[in-house]
């Protein structure tokens, strides 16, 4: 999945643009929340927001880095996330950028056809 991700904004502030770049998204309905690759949150030059501790189904209680960024999926979900915490991931994955955790998958509808392979998401 295509998402759109940068610094975060603030809608209140008039601060309308974001200002980021399209990158490859997994969705994984087993994570608590979302994760960054390491690289991608350097390139984008992301602040520290503070730190946090998770384990995973391989590694167990891992200290990570925060970050505070908005998402944008683009259409046809065309939904926009302006403050969503990611962890950083103790290593870049190789398929993707980023993890969509239940966070941000709780607010959608999901309909999955497994017999001809389609899916469909839209906010809840």
């Amino acid at each position: 999945m295509k998402v759109a991700i940068g610094p975060p904004i603030d809608p209140e502030k008039g601060q309308m643009k974001l200002e980021g770049q399209l990158c490859n998204a997994l969705v994984d309905t087993g994570a608590r929340g979302g994760m960054i690759n390491p690289s991608l949150a350097q390139r984008l030059v992301l602040p520290v927001h503070g730190f946090t501790q998770f384990s995973s189904a391989s590694e167990d209680d891992v200290d990570a880095k925060v970050y505070v960024v908005t998402l944008f999926f683009p259409p046809p979900l065309a939904a926009a996330y302006p403050a969503v915490q990611l962890a950083e991931a103790p290593r870049d994955f190789t398929s993707h950028d980023l993890i969509i955790g239940r966070d941000i998958i709780s607010t959608w509808h999901m309909t999955f056809d497994l017999s001809v392979g389609r899916y469909s998401i839209s906010t809840v």
